[in-house]
């Protein structure tokens, strides 16, 4: 998928991340979000307390979610929390959990290294392509 992405950006004639121009610059970030949605939303549990506050913020630093990647069935990760603090029951409402947390996660400190990976990604892109001043 990402190589086929990659090809994409290739054909209009751009440079990503991954397939530079010759100088090392680029304008393409390509990152596939599969399960890290749920790992980033999982790397800040003060965003996803803010917003469902049945769920413990301290559960951050338990051993299990202190290294969201590692967790493995993330979204059942998160489903398991939301539905033991009364929040959803067997369906697991992605969509509306996604954009409700997202607007209380702190990027720079949320735990996942797959979403600080991103940031840096986006950081380097914008400030490449920023005005000189």
């Amino acid at each position: 998928m990402k190589q086929w992405l990659e090809d994409i950006v290739h054909r209009a004639g751009l440079h990503t991340k991954t397939n530079p121009d010759m100088d090392g610059s680029y304008s393409v970030i390509t990152r596939l979000a599969i399960q890290e949605l749920e790992s980033w939303i999982l790397g800040d549990f003060h965003a996803i307390h803010a917003v469902y506050s049945r769920v413990p913020e301290t559960l951050g630093t338990h051993t299990k979610y202190k290294t969201p990647d590692n967790i493995g069935n993330t979204w059942e990760s998160l489903h398991a929390l939301l539905k033991k603090g009364g929040y959803c029951g067997d369906i697991y409402p992605k969509i509306e959990v996604a954009r409700k947390v997202a607007s209380h996660i702190d990027p720079h400190m949320n735990q996942s290294q797959s979403f600080q990976i991103f940031l840096q990604g986006l950081n380097t892109l914008l400030s490449s392509s920023s005005p000189s001043t």
